[in-house]
C-alpha cells in the first residue's frame, strides 16, 4: 500500500513582513510555535513533528515549540489568537484558516513514497456483520444509514466524500 503525504505548511503573516537586516529578524521572534493537529499520535508522526521543528529551529536560528491540538478547528483558532505562528494542515482546513487566521501558504507538497504526486483518498469502513458491501447499498437506500465523518475541516475526512455522496443525489446531512 502506498503511503501518501500531503502537507501544506501555513505561516501566519508574522513572515510577511520584510525586513532588510537578518539580525533585526532575529532579535523580534524569540521562538515559533508550530500546531499539530493529532489525528494519529503514533511514533512516526511524532518524529516528523520533531524532524520539522528541529529541521526550523537549524534553518532559521529560533527555537521552535510543538503544541498538539484535538483538532483542526482549535489548531485554527490558535492561529487566529496567535498562540499559533505556523501548522501542517490539509487543503481544506488551509482554506479555513486562511479566511478565519489570515493563514498564508508557504509550503505546498503532495508525494508519495515513489514520488508520484497524488491525494489521499477516503475509505468508507463499515462492521462486518452490517452486510454492506459496497458505497452502491448506501446509495441505493442512503435512509437506512448512518455515516460518521471525520473532522467537518478534513479534506479527505469529510470535503471529498461529502461531496461525492452529493454528487451521486445524498444530502449527507441527511444520513
Amino acid at each position: 500500500m502506498k503511503r501518501i503525504t500531503f502537507i501544506i505548511l501555513i505561516v501566519l503573516p508574522i513572515f510577511s513582513c520584510e525586513k532588510s537586516d537578518k539580525t533585526d529578524y532575529e532579535e523580534e521572534i524569540k521562538e515559533l510555535v508550530y500546531g499539530r493537529v493529532v489525528s494519529v499520535d503514533n511514533e512516526a508522526s511524532i518524529e516528523r513533528t520533531e524532524k520539522t521543528a528541529a529541521y526550523l529551529e537549524k534553518e532559521l536560528g529560533v527555537p521552535v515549540r510543538s503544541i498538539k491540538g484535538s483538532d483542526y478547528a482549535s489548531g485554527i483558532e490558535a492561529m487566529k489568537t496567535g498562540k499559533v505562528d505556523f501548522a501542517i494542515t490539509g487543503a481544506f482546513s488551509y482554506s479555513i484558516a486562511a479566511a478565519k487566521a489570515g493563514a498564508e501558504s508557504l509550503v505546498t507538497t503532495a508525494y508519495t513514497k515513489t514520488g508520484a504526486i497524488n491525494y489521499a483518498g477516503s475509505m468508507i469502513f463499515t462492521s462486518s456483520k452490517s452486510g454492506i458491501t459496497s458505497i452502491e447499498q448506501v446509495i441505493a437506500n442512503p435512509q437506512n444509514y448512518t455515516i460518521a465523518f471525520a473532522d467537518p475541516a478534513s479534506t479527505s475526512g469529510y470535503l471529498y466524500p461529502s461531496s461525492y455522496l452529493r454528487s451521486r443525489g445524498i444530502e449527507p446531512s441527511c444520513l
